[in-house]
Parts: structure tokens; sequence; C-alpha cells
């Protein structure tokens, strides 16, 4: 499944990054603090409420795991963290040209007086 890389940008994002530079830290040491903060993220629950205005007026009040949130935060800072150090953390291309050839006997006797023979220019 190829991944999806969102397209967002977040003003808390930009002031940490921007701040921590201005201060005087590396991008490399930004970045890691990124990557553990996506780590974080990841592995604690936020409980949050949801409430439902139902056609006849009623409210459903439903309390559980903001999980699409806590996605959104760390897809945020992928997309930051993939901007700022490419080589590290962005999506990597595999090209894997393992390639055989095979060329047969009559055809590289025709080409032999061709690549023996000297070039002109």
């Amino acid at each position: 499944m190829p991944s999806r890389i969102p397209h967002a940008f977040t003003q808390e994002i930009a002031e940490t990054v921007c701040g921590r530079l201005a201060a005087g830290e590396s991008l490399k040491s930004v970045c890691d603090y990124l990557f553990d903060e996506i780590i974080e993220i990841a592995d604690t629950p936020q409980i949050g409420v949801k409430k439902v205005i139902k056609p006849d007026g009623s409210v459903e009040t439903t309390e559980a795991d903001m999980i699409e949130h806590r996605r959104l935060r760390i897809d945020a800072r992928k997309w930051a963290l993939a901007r700022m150090s490419p080589r590290k953390y962005g999506d990597r291309q595999i090209n894997d040209t393992n390639l055989k050839v095979v060329v047969p006997p009559e055809i590289t006797e025709d080409m032999t007086p061709a690549l023996s023979a000297p070039a002109t220019s």
C-alpha cells in the first residue's frame, strides 16, 4: 500500500522548529525531537468527548480515544520531517535494476567488425 503524504502545515510545528533553530540547535536534533514526539503521540491515548445531535433533538455523548486526531498530529510531523531531512525521513524509492541481458551469438558475430573498428570523428 503506497504511503499517503499529508500536505499539512501547522503553526505549532513551524514555531517549534523555527524557535529551536533560532536557539542554535542543529536541524538533526530538531528532527530527532519531532521523531520522538511522534512515538509519544502514538503511544499515549487521548480521551475525548464526542457529541452527536440526533434528528429528534436529543444529544448522544460518547467518550473514546481520539485516534483520528492523533493520526493527524503524527502525519503533520512526518510531513515536516520528510521536508527537513528527506534522506533520513522521506519516502524511499527503491530501484531494483538487477538485469541480465542475453545476446545471441549470431548477433554478436555481426557486430564484431563494427566494435573493433576505430572511431572516426
